[in-house]
């Protein structure tokens, strides 16, 4: 805890400095504040209570969440994402392995300020040419079953909900 009313923002390097021995143990620099990446405080982060049912955190950096409504499963992908990155979730191809080549995937990101989340159909390792590849459903005579679709950017973290039937044919 710094003291006061003093932030990060205001000093330019921080030092262990032992009284005793008139010795710097250690310092580091800080970076001008425009370079800074500094999460907010803890205390101020308003924690919304998780309204699907499941989660799973697939990575450090992303999770998955969803419920079953009806005949339709709701989906919210959470993650740390650069602007102009996405998110991409799906089944497995494969009934007892986990396999990419035959997945039936929706891939989520934000262009500009709205949230999209496309079903993809995974035909091959490669991008979408023709009817092979990595393919939107609807290039490829499948339809984009994904919808609801919303979402949200804040404090670094990425948030993309969409709902789709549990049945896609």
């Amino acid at each position: 805890m710094l003291p006061g009313d003093v932030t990060v923002y205001d000093i330019n390097w921080l030092s262990l400095w032992c009284i005793r021995f008139a010795e710097n143990f250690g310092h580091v620099r800080i970076p001008a504040s425009a370079d800074l990446n500094v999460p907010p405080v803890v205390e101020n982060v308003v924690v919304v209570p998780m309204a699907l049912d499941n989660c799973v955190e697939l990575h450090r950096d992303m999770q998955v969440s969803w419920s079953l409504k009806g005949d339709s499963l709701e989906v919210e992908l959470a993650g740390r994402v650069e602007d102009g990155d996405y998110m991409a979730f799906g089944p497995s191809g494969c009934d007892d392995r986990t396999c990419m080549v035959g997945s039936d995937v929706t891939v989520a990101w934000f262009d500009s300020d709205v949230p999209r989340a496309v079903d993809y159909t995974l035909r091959a390792y490669s991008q979408c040419s023709g009817t092979s590849g990595v393919c939107p459903d609807n290039r490829v005579s499948g339809t984009d079953d994904n919808v609801n679709i919303t979402g949200r950017q804040n404090n670094g973290i990425t948030r993309i909900r969409y709902s789709r039937p549990i049945n896609t044919g």
